[in-house]
């Protein structure tokens, strides 16, 4: 029997627009193509046009390109083309008009890849460049921030069944917006800020260094640019921890359970939106507090795995306890686990020190005992850097037998690092390549306000000193979670956790940009490089989840 891999088309909606292009690569073990796609949207007809190579490895497969709309039906010019083994692949299909295409490579019944051809807005929703001068323009209600030729997105609080009133010089146009949708002056583009975003302000004073950040907050992962506008966005089923771009330009987040066992993997999709595989762990669930991409394509994760009969008394606690223990797996993309590393083969109980009632964790009718609570992870050559919340510490592991090079914090033992300071409660501990590192320390039980550290390691001499303490004064308290990232001109991208703020300050603390988030608070933030996502990209997918 053979097998079909298929190119449909499907068209949708009623627009007079100029051409878009794009192209198709999909390398599978039964397909190799190669195809370039554009669309010509105009009045009377859309026409696609489909040029490349496609090659089919499997003498068993057929490769099929045809249009699978009912627009491209009935009074509608249809081209159809079957091709076997390697061909060069041209096509074009005349179809009613169209305000979007779109095209899926599809092996039988699985998706293969997807490309999404929009038209251009022509219609009441672009108010036509040029713009003259800032006085020339205004929005009720109105733009946030306030119009700027420099500045390229916005935004606009909308509410359902109420229209956006702009005005461009002499234009005066009404707009009616949903959340999540936009409208372009000139080359700008102002997008609708759906109610759940009420109180979210932002204060530049100075020039960030982030090119693009991405957070979670109030069951939305958002990423904002350097003007603190957010472009892209994404409702979540929440609470939302981690949220991160990775390394593919695809987006990942992590789900909060409230229970030890009842976890959930890291829900994953593309900028548009489309689901993608879930992020998990083998044999248990992958714990939302932080993964790593590795550069071979391997996935570093961490996990809790649970322990029954163990004794507590060493902090507390009850003589016989139910207890999880942080777990490390690596899993290439077929599953499996190459690496593992479990905390209770090497970490004793009496290194816990948080207090025994602020270490439980409810599962169903009794508790159990979170002793370590891995929150961050980060590969290190032939290591592995943890933070264990409830140990006070960060530990780096080595990967060839599981055993620990140093203890930063922490009680004393004997891989410890001779360190005159302290931090409490810290998150997300990450080497830099000159060999420092740098932590979040959200000071918990230190009677102190959160602060980043970056500390100067000698594991040869077995030292460890601080070299850099930034805070902000405007946040007295981070009772958990949060983020410290040193960007490469020496400023710093802060989460603060539990306080709904995140802060890029330079190095002496002075903040030169200023999110206070309306709703909930951010687990970290993340700071993000143009070369890994563009403006374009961004404003294609939120268009893409919200078309108008």
């Amino acid at each position: 029997m053979r097998r079909t891999v298929w190119l449909a088309l499907a068209l949708a909606g009623l627009l007079a627009t100029p051409a878009h292009a794009e192209r198709l690569t999909v390398r599978t073990p039964a397909l190799k193509a190669s195809l370039s796609i554009r669309a010509d949207f105009a009045a009377r007809a859309t026409t696609v046009r489909v040029r490349g190579h496609a090659r089919v490895r499997r003498r068993a497969t057929l490769m099929l390109v045809r249009c699978a709309d009912r627009r491209c039906g009935r009074g509608a010019r249809r081209q159809r083309v079957v091709r076997r083994l390697s061909q060069r692949v041209r096509l074009i299909l005349h179809v009613k008009p169209a305000r979007f295409a779109q095209l899926e490579l599809r092996s039988g019944r699985r998706l293969l890849r997807r490309v999404r051809l929009r038209a251009p807005f022509r219609d009441a929703a672009v108010v036509p460049a040029p713009v003259p001068s800032s006085s020339a323009v205004s929005t009720d209600p109105p733009l946030t921030p306030a119009y700027d030729p420099a500045v390229p997105d916005y935004t606009v609080a909308c509410e359902p069944g109420r229209s956006v009133r702009v005005t461009v010089g002499s234009d005066v146009r009404t707009i009616p917006l949903r959340g999540g949708q936009a409208f372009s002056i000139g080359s700008h583009r102002v997008r609708c800020l759906p109610r759940e975003w009420a109180g979210f302000t932002v204060t530049r004073t100075g020039t960030p260094q982030s090119e693009w950040i991405v957070f979670n907050t109030a069951g939305f992962t958002v990423i904002v640019d350097s003007y603190g506008v957010p472009v892209w966005w994404k409702a979540g089923a929440g609470p939302l921890v981690d949220g991160r771009v990775l390394p593919d330009g695809t987006v990942a987040v992590g789900r909060r359970s409230e229970t030890a066992f009842d976890r959930y993997p890291y829900a994953h999709f593309a900028l548009d939106g489309t689901p993608l595989p879930d992020i998990d762990a083998v044999g248990t669930r992958i714990d939302n507090h932080d993964f790593e991409v590795l550069p071979n394509g391997n996935l570093l994760l961490m996990a809790y795995v649970p322990r029954e009969h163990v004794d507590l008394t060493a902090i507390g606690g009850p003589a016989d306890a139910p207890v999880v223990d942080g777990l490390l797996q690596e899993v290439t993309p077929d599953r499996r686990v190459v690496w593992s590393w479990r905390s209770s083969d090497h970490v004793a109980v009496g290194e816990t020190t948080f207090p025994i009632d602020q270490i439980k964790l409810p599962d169903g009718d009794r508790s159990v005992y979170d002793l370590v609570h891995l929150n961050s992870l980060q590969a290190d050559g032939d290591g592995v850097i943890i933070s264990a919340r409830h140990l006070d510490a960060v530990l780096r592991i080595r990967r060839s037998d599981g055993g620990i090079d140093w203890k930063l914090g922490g009680t004393s033992t004997s891989q410890s690092l001779d360190f005159a300071g302290d931090f409490g409660g810290q998150h997300m501990a990450r080497r830099l390549p000159d060999g420092t590192l740098t932590l979040h320390d959200n000071g918990s039980r230190k009677g102190r306000p959160p602060r980043a550290l970056r500390l100067a390691l000698d594991p040869v001499a077995r030292t460890a000193r601080i070299v850099e303490r930034v805070t902000d004064p405007r946040v007295a308290s981070s009772f958990c979670c949060g983020s410290a990232t040193r960007l490469a001109g020496g400023h710093w991208l802060m989460s603060w956790g539990g306080t709904p703020v995140i802060t890029e300050l330079a190095a002496d603390g002075t903040p030169v940009l200023t999110l206070r988030l309306g709703a909930g608070f951010s687990y970290r933030a993340y700071p993000v490089s143009s070369s890994l996502l563009s403006r374009k990209a961004l404003r294609a997918g939120m268009d893409a989840m919200a078309p108008r």
